[in-house]
């Protein structure tokens, strides 16, 4: 927005009164967590100091390399005003339902600003990758996978599953 002659960037940075950990989850089960509604799910995180990822708009687009760059920082527990490096997961990674429950992989039944189809993607479908991308930079990996909804949780990061995830973006070889 503007504000004062020049753009206002307060969104980008929003005013935490306490710590923000880091929220993953669908955008269901964020709301829920956040008490908010489907409609401003950010301002309800704010409120409730729980930072999310939620980037509307081109001034600064959403793409997934913003949304790996966001994981690296709530893992390393760099967001602003985050004060630790613990992630809470609004849904529970172990409770994932590739093929079926309210979000399979593909299923095009959230946001999902391109459409579907050919390289398009829903919201839903990056929870998926959030949990995959923690599964292989994270040392303890299994403890994320038996997590329960609301549960704290923080990452041991692991330089060598870091240099994987690396390797495979800048060489585009994906793992079997």
């Amino acid at each position: 927005g503007q504000q004062n002659g020049g753009p206002d960037k307060d969104w980008v940075n929003p005013h935490f009164t306490a710590p923000a950990p880091a929220l993953l989850g669908f955008d269901r089960n964020i709301n829920w967590h956040c008490h908010g509604n489907d409609v401003d799910h950010a301002t309800a995180c704010t409120r409730a100091n729980v930072n999310i990822l939620s980037l509307y708009g081109w001034e600064i687009p959403y793409n997934v390399c913003r949304n790996l760059e966001w994981q690296v920082c709530a893992a390393k527990g760099t967001l602003p005003g985050q004060g630790s490096d613990n992630i809470i997961f609004s849904f529970a990674p172990k409770d994932l339902q590739v093929d079926g429950g309210d979000f399979p992989l593909g299923g095009c039944n959230s946001y999902a600003p391109s459409g579907c189809g050919g390289a398009d993607y829903a919201s839903g479908d990056i929870f998926y990758l959030e949990a995959c991308v923690l599964d292989t930079m994270c040392s303890n990996r299994d403890d994320m996978w038996a997590l329960k909804a609301g549960d704290t949780w923080h990452c041991e990061m692991e330089y060598a599953g870091f240099k994987k995830l690396y390797q495979w973006i800048l060489n585009k070889e994906w793992p079997d």
